[in-house]
């Protein structure tokens, strides 16, 4: 048959028209397609004429679940916001997700964020078999040492290793910095708490100073000849703010016997030796002192009628 065929319309035949006024009736006319020769109406429904996406060049198909597209060039998937907008995928617009089990909606950080709130697991970690594990002594975070070191030997407590030639021990000071036992960095140790009933320290005498507390106290040395029938003859000058503490002492007089008086300044008796003919006093080193002047004090003697008195002695300033 030929193409378009002259008709002649008869009595009684309507014609679908849409009256546009004063342009007249527009006739309306029904989509079809098809192969020459045949005619199939385009399908349609309330909501308009259907189409076919797959002839609509930069197509967006639509994908179910485990279907794989390796040609995918657009954007694979949008959400719709509160504002009813359809919003791209994106670390600006990320996907909003509920969390209905094992976990709450969390905090997202960014490198140097600060949170002294946190008591969960900050850190987590994708294993060989693409499971999220917490990190943990169990589950500990890999790292991958770049520089300074190799990947090392982690050790417990009693382990032995011959080979150690690094740094076996580290400390963490006041700054919460690791540090590496050193002679500059010496590890901190802390004495337990001793008592005289249950330890025992030795200890060997020092002669350069005998210490009061913390502080060394130097001992030093006097000697004089004192004649008989003296009056507060100085043996050690008044030092300001100091005791002159005696802490051994020789005494020996001639011929006659003879009273010796040791003195704080040049009124205060603080010692006395009542020595015969050719005798005196011998007094050993003592750590706690024999006697003491008062605080700027001179050490001085008086001796009584006799012979003269060989006087030599230790004293600290105290």
């Amino acid at each position: 048959m030929t193409d378009q065929v002259p008709i002649t319309p008869g009595s009684g035949v309507n014609i679908s028209t849409d009256d546009a006024g004063a342009n007249g009736q527009v006739q309306r006319i029904k989509l079809t397609y098809s192969a020459d020769g045949d005619a199939t109406h385009i399908p349609a429904d309330a909501n308009g004429l259907d189409a076919d996406v797959t002839r609509i060049a930069g197509r967006t198909p639509c994908y179910t679940e485990g279907d794989a597209d390796a040609t995918i060039d657009g954007i694979p998937m949008m959400w719709e916001d509160t504002s009813d907008t359809l919003r791209s995928v994106s670390a600006a617009k990320p996907l909003p997700v509920n969390i209905v089990s094992g976990s709450s909606s969390g905090v997202q950080y960014t490198e140097g964020d600060v949170d002294s709130t946190i008591t969960g697991t900050a850190v987590m970690w994708e294993d060989t078999s693409d499971t999220l594990r917490a990190a943990s002594a169990a589950k500990p975070l890999p790292v991958n040492v770049v520089a300074g070191g190799t990947s090392g030997t982690q050790y417990t407590e009693g382990d032995t290793d011959s080979t150690i030639t690094g740094t076996a021990m580290m400390w963490e000071d006041s700054a919460d910095t690791l540090r590496a036992i050193s002679t500059a960095k010496p590890l901190p140790v802390q004495a337990p708490a001793a008592a005289r009933s249950t330890h025992s320290i030795a200890a060997s005498v020092q002669t350069d100073a005998i210490m009061n507390g913390l502080v060394g106290l130097t001992p030093k040395f006097f000697s004089a000849t004192v004649t008989a029938g003296s009056t507060d003859s100085s043996l050690v000058a008044a030092v300001t703010s100091k005791q002159i503490r005696v802490i051994a002492l020789a005494v020996q007089c001639g011929g006659s016997a003879t009273d010796i008086l040791f003195e704080s300044g040049t009124s205060t008796r603080i010692h006395r030796v009542p020595a015969g003919a050719n005798g005196g006093q011998i007094l050993p080193a003592n750590a706690w002192g024999w006697f003491q002047t008062a605080v700027t004090s001179a050490l001085t003697v008086t001796t009584g009628a006799g012979s003269s008195t060989e006087i030599s002695g230790v004293y600290v300033e105290v």
